[in-house]
């Protein structure tokens, strides 16, 4: 009787993750260049087109063999503020600050990073000899225009640690306005898109990493052809996960080996196409259009003229647009297809957790508009509690951000109800402490009183709501509670 089959080796939509390594291939070569330079250089600058791969190259390419180098630490930090504590209750870092500490200080707790700076999160002991430190989706500084800000944090890492070792990964299309922002002449170096060859490649060493299937030579070299024609055309990555999970699910049970017909027929082509769709179905969800006009307009005529830069913005982010055209000729065929079918296809409906991921990309872009809307929509999909306070988290933070502070502080108490059930105490008093400061910042320093009072109770180690009410019994605008 034959189990089930292995799970895929592939990450599908989202990037690799450091432990992932294992899985990650047809980048060994640029993975070595990048970790050299980085080794080397003060400030490095690596950069490629939408599909290229940059955060997988880093956390799985890089990182790994960082890992061999004696007296080295590294870390990556994705240029994305974690929906783990309310921006309300901040003390000591900004936003991307934070994201930088999370990143940068994994040690530290959220409540903990989220009362220091990013240079005192950087100096405790050990300290290791060389100290490697890399910024990833660096162009959403750029998108959200706070570089002067990051500039300002990446000086300040240098100059408290002048050893260190900093990394910046940025899409090209967003690089001469990055490196306008940096000081100095940084070490740049341009990651090529996938080919077909490599592209293939890779997918099949993915396979045989599972021990239990493999392609066959002649399937590969089949492979490499549709995903393009010419062997320097680009082939985005989004585009293999697509095809390398039709090929697992299609895969006949008891088959070791896939041969190369496997590839000759419209498998390739429906199985990018199944997840063009997807792509395009959350994309039209988060911007209110139809996913067969999308469709038409990649198909026809994909620049932002037709689509509108909004929405050209998020195909660029899903990867099926580079630099206002089709991130290769190998989503030609599978948008055809789609063209002809797209009134008969049952919509993809996003998930939760997809509605959050956009939630959270479109804030760290400069979207706060579009990330409410995605907030919205993830609450009302959510059927898991700690989904739910996530999507109240981050509205709440939105309201913060957007000066609706009645509104901010309906958001953090839901979601302080819904940490309590989750029985996350540190989160409750985090969002009690962004409750107190709004009330105290709308005069009401008695209801102020009593919301950091009770934060304190949950989180008797964390500094932000003690030293809040300090300030007010200084003031003479609070009475200390009786012990």
């Amino acid at each position: 009787m034959t189990g089930a089959p292995p799970p895929a080796p592939f990450p599908g939509e989202r990037p690799y993750r450091a432990d992932e390594g294992h899985l990650f291939f047809g980048r060994e070569r640029e993975a070595g260049d990048v970790a050299a330079l980085w080794l080397r250089s003060p400030l490095t600058v690596v950069h490629g087109p939408a599909g290229a791969g940059l955060s997988s190259l880093l956390a799985a390419g890089v990182l790994p063999r960082l890992r061999g180098e004696r007296g080295t630490v590294a870390h990556v930090a994705p240029l994305v503020m974690p929906a783990d504590h309310p921006s309300g209750a901040l003390t000591g870092p900004t936003p991307d600050e934070y994201a930088l500490i999370r990143g940068w200080a994994p040690h530290l707790r959220a409540e903990a990073a989220a009362e220091t700076s990013l240079g005192r999160a950087l100096a405790g002991p050990p300290r290791p000899p060389r100290l490697l430190l890399a910024v990833d989706q660096a162009e959403n500084a750029v998108r959200a225009r706070t570089t002067g800000a990051l500039r300002e944090l990446l000086g300040e890492t240098a100059r408290r640690h002048p050893t260190a070792r900093l990394l910046l990964a940025v899409r090209s299309e967003h690089l001469a306005p990055l490196l306008g922002a940096l000081p100095g002449a940084p070490a740049t170096y341009r990651l090529p898109p996938l080919r077909p060859g490599p592209a293939a490649a890779a997918l099949a060493a993915a396979v045989a990493a599972t021990g239990v299937r493999r392609i066959a030579p002649a399937a590969v070299a089949a492979l490499a052809g549709r995903f393009g024609r010419r062997n320097d055309a680009p082939v985005p990555g989004s585009l293999v996960q697509d095809v390398a999970h039709g090929l697992w699910d299609a895969w006949p049970p008891g088959e070791p080996a896939a041969g190369p017909d496997t590839f000759a027929g419209p498998g390739p082509v429906r199985w990018a196409a199944a997840g063009i769709w997807r792509a395009v179905c959350r994309t039209a969800a988060l911007h209110d259009r139809e996913p067969a006009d999308l469709v038409a307009a990649l198909a026809a005529d994909p620049g932002p003229e037709r689509l509108g830069d909004a929405v050209a913005a998020t195909l660029t982010d899903r990867h099926l647009l580079a630099d206002g055209a089709l991130a290769g000729p190998a989503l030609t065929a599978p948008l055809r297809l789609l063209a002809r079918s797209a009134d008969e296809r049952e919509p993809y409906v996003p998930s939760a957790a997809d509605w959050l991921d956009d939630a959270a990309h479109a804030r760290a872009t400069g979207s706060p508009d579009l990330a409410a809307h995605a907030a919205l929509r993830a609450l009302t999909a959510a059927d898991r509690p700690v989904d739910r306070l996530t999507a109240e988290l981050l509205l709440g933070d939105l309201a913060r951000d957007g000066g609706r502070y009645a509104d901010a502080e309906a958001r953090y108490r839901q979601a302080a109800q819904s940490a309590e059930t989750l029985g996350r105490r540190a989160l409750v008093g985090a969002l009690l402490t962004a409750v107190g400061r709004l009330r105290l910042a709308s005069g009401d320093s008695p209801g102020a009183a009593r919301l950091l009072h009770a934060a304190t109770d949950r989180t008797p180690g964390v500094r932000a709501p003690r030293e809040d009410l300090e300030r007010l019994f200084a003031a003479g605008r609070a009475v200390r509670r009786a012990t």
